[in-house]
């Protein structure tokens, strides 16, 4: 009985330790297997946007009312929007029957539902953005309400080509286009191309410093040259362009070249510009050395001249064929006598009379001083035929030196005239200066513009046009968030050479006046839209569109050139004779291409430039395969897994590895059948290079839970009952790479109960 009972004994202490061997082993194996087999890309549908199969997934009831064109009415707040819908939220505990119940006070009614949510559209009488901002209010004043918003509309993914500009890429970098952005210059010549107008010869003449002959601004279409060889330098000032030679580029500085933008220069052959050197010195300036050499005020550009001669030159110009004549100098307010105004008042007067066609342009000068029409010669003095610019900064506000009116002169009007650009130094820097000197220029190139569309238009003509069509305020949004009155001071209104150019087109006779010159037809005329959209799992292919919202009845024809590598699908040439959308498929040959094509209408010379590489965007869901060779132990059922994988790459070539898995192992010990249960989650990132490689990092945690074997439930010892759940910790990473929609790569676990790898690939979804 004894021996029996003792025989019992040893085999249940046989039986307790080998279930504590057994209980041991496994709890080291499991951190092995949970390494291996639980962290890795098992991640659930939920994460990746699709909670379950269609099958199983119940969103309520859903619906929504198709938005008519017709209602589509343009908002200053929300863009382009279905002005008779609203989409209203509920609170969480509000039902669809009580907003049935409050829709009548608001005339509505519904006509969408999203259950899931407690989303609602709602059908509106609203017609315009401000009754459609008071259905909004008062829908967010109820209390069921959570929120309410217009149907927004959503843009696709395109790339936009980049209009054509007058203006180069010196006047992108900074604040450089401002003076030209406040004139309206972009807009000007746009009508002009588009209007069609036939434009003729027109004959600049600038009275100042010698033309620098070595200026890479001269020697293009427009004709720049001395008026004499004694009025051209032989070599250029060591610090740069001289006065003369700058106020000449900003009439019409050449095109065609890798420099400034002349405001005429757009004229080509028809613009002539001659230069008259009235100034005995060739320096650029002459700084006053007690006075701030920083202000323009301070800074005598001219070099040493008296009245008598700028007289003379002004004599000159005329005489050589000049109708604008340009004057950036004049007299010191406080050394001025009424002798000398009197000289240009009469020669003014006389001009009206018998060359009614010359027109003056002056500067005001930089003194900061009251001037009158006794004080300042040669702007200042109100004549019909003498336009005199003031200056103003880039905000707006009258710059700081310019002279200025109290009525008993005249400042007609003003541009931005401080940091003008004004040409490219020797290391091809922009170049720019400040002074009413640089405003000057811009009025004589506007009215050298309105000369060429009318050549028949006396001074007077031009005068008033630019009076009337300039602006008495600054909205640009580049000058200032606000919009600014521009000082009385300084003639109260500010150039617009746009304005301007229809209004001298709408008074041409009727039968030099082109068709439809109305701003909007001339803007559409001016412009050519285009748009390309990545093909759909092409990364190496674009769908490419080219809107053009009007055209004459004589129609126009649309090139294409490339620069760069792909193949262009459709001919590069189209002619067209109505608005219309036209396509073309482009491809690249590799990855590691450009190309940059440019879309020309001939009417117009509108362009756009779409710069184009392949789509090295990799968003997407990749799902496939992991597979993962466990290490070689005896007791692991399985000697290899293969798990279904899921991998998430964002807009942003972010990639994201979730781990979310549930399930159970087998394994066995000395003949002994055990399982294992576990539940695991992890998450790792890195990012997609525009090659395709990648690589993450993460961490993961795995709670699993050993079942023993039938019979040794009750056997368990209350020390070991605890470590039956084990939970553990580790590293995830991985590195691949993606080619034509296809991800592979290696993945390595690493953490307490030991180390492994596995191979993965996956395809791209649609």
């Amino acid at each position: 009985m004894e021996e029996n009972t003792t025989s019992m004994k040893r085999n249940q202490s046989k039986k307790n330790n080998t279930f504590k061997y057994l209980l041991i082993c496994s709890i080291g194996l499991l951190c092995i297997l949970v390494i291996c087999v639980l962290g890795v890309f098992g991640l659930k549908d939920k994460q990746i946007g699709q909670t379950q199969t269609k099958d199983s997934v119940d969103l309520g009831n859903y619906s929504y009312k198709k938005v008519n064109n017709f209602n589509i009415v343009e908002t200053e707040s929300w863009g382009d929007v279905p002005i008779n819908y609203l989409l209203v939220m509920l609170k969480e505990n509000s039902t669809r029957e009580e907003l049935e119940k409050i829709l009548p006070e608001f005339q509505g009614n519904i006509v969408g539902e999203f259950e899931f949510v407690n989303l609602y559209q709602v059908e509106i009488p609203a017609a315009t953005e401000e009754g459609l901002n008071v259905y909004i209010e008062e829908f967010n004043n109820n209390e069921i309400v959570e929120d309410v918003t217009p149907d927004i509309p959503l843009e696709i993914d395109e790339i936009e080509g980049k209009p054509c500009s007058v203006m180069g890429d010196f006047y992108t970098v900074g604040t450089s286009s401002i003076p030209y952005d406040v004139i309206g210059l972009e807009k000007a010549w746009q009508y002009i191309r588009a209007s069609g107008v036939k434009l003729n010869k027109v004959h600049v003449g600038v009275v100042d410093q010698a033309l620098d002959k070595n200026s890479k601004e001269i020697g293009g279409k427009v004709k720049i040259k001395g008026l004499e060889s004694t009025d051209e330098l032989v070599s250029a000032s060591s610090s740069g362009y001289n006065h003369g030679t700058e106020v000449a580029h900003i009439i019409g500085g050449d095109w065609g070249n890798y420099g400034v933008v002349g405001i005429a220069g757009g004229l080509e052959e028809k613009l002539e510009i001659s230069v008259a050197n009235t100034f005995t010195s060739d320096d650029e300036y002459t700084q006053i050395a007690t006075l701030d050499p920083k202000d323009p005020a301070h800074i005598n550009y001219y070099g040493t001249n008296y009245s008598v001669k700028a007289f003379n030159d002004i004599y000159r110009q005329i005489e050589s064929g000049a109708k604008v004549i340009n004057m950036s100098f004049g007299t010191d307010p406080d050394h001025t006598s009424e002798g000398i105004s009197n000289i240009y008042k009469k020669f003014l007067k006389r001009m009206e009379v018998e060359h009614p066609e010359v027109v003056f342009v002056a500067s005001a000068g930089n003194h900061n001083k009251e001037i009158t029409s006794n004080n300042r010669t040669v702007g200042g003095i109100k004549a019909p035929n003498l336009i005199t610019a003031g200056a103003l900064d880039k905000n707006g506000d009258k710059a700081k030196f310019s002279n200025y009116t109290n009525g008993g002169g005249e400042v007609t009007l003003s541009t931005v005239g401080v940091d003008v650009p004004v040409a490219i130094d020797k290391n091809g820097e922009l170049v720019t200066n400040s002074g009413t000197s640089f405003s000057a220029p811009q009025v004589a190139a506007a009215a050298a513009l309105l000369k060429s569309i009318n050549p028949k238009l006396s001074a007077m003509d031009v005068k008033r046009i630019l009076v009337e069509s300039a602006d008495t305020e600054i909205s640009n949004p580049n000058v200032s968030e606000r919009i600014k009155q521009v000082d009385e001071k300084i003639g109260g209104k500010v150039l617009r050479i746009d304005k301007a150019i229809l209004q001298v087109l709408s008074e041409l006779p009727e039968d030099q006046r082109p068709e439809n010159i109305s701003k909007d037809f001339l803007e559409k005329i001016g412009s050519i839209q285009v748009f390309a959209e990545p093909v759909k799992n092409d990364p190496l292919s674009f769908e490419i569109d080219a809107i053009i919202h009007a055209v004459r009845k004589e129609g126009t024809e649309i090139t294409v050139d490339l620069n760069g590598d792909g193949t262009l699908g459709g001919s590069s040439v189209r002619n067209i004779d109505k608005s219309t959308t036209l396509e073309w498929g482009f491809s690249f040959p590799a990855k590691d291409k450009s190309a940059q094509l440019l879309f020309t209408r001939k009417d117009s010379q509108a362009c756009s430039r779409l710069v184009l590489s392949p789509d090295n965007n990799f968003e997407g869901i990749y799902k496939g395969n992991l597979n993962v060779v466990l290490p070689n132990y005896s007791v692991v059922t399985q000697k290899d897994v293969n798990i279904e994988i899921a991998v998430i790459i964002d807009e942003e070539n972010n990639v994201e590895i979730s781990f979310a898995k549930q399930g159970s192992l087998d394994f066995g010990i000395q003949g002994m059948e055990m399982s294992s249960t576990y539940d695991t989650n992890s998450k790792s990132s890195g990012i997609v290079d525009e090659s395709g490689n990648f690589t993450t990092e993460g961490t993961y945690t795995s709670t699993s839970t050993t079942h023993p074997p039938a019979g040794y439930e009750n056997l368990i010892p209350p020390e070991y009952k605890a470590q039956l759940t084990q939970t553990v910790n580790g590293n995830v990473e991985a590195e691949g790479s993606i080619k034509e929609d296809r991800l592979e790569g290696t993945m390595s676990f690493s953490g307490e109960g030991g180390s492994a790898t596995g191979d993965f690939q996956a395809e791209k979804e649609e």
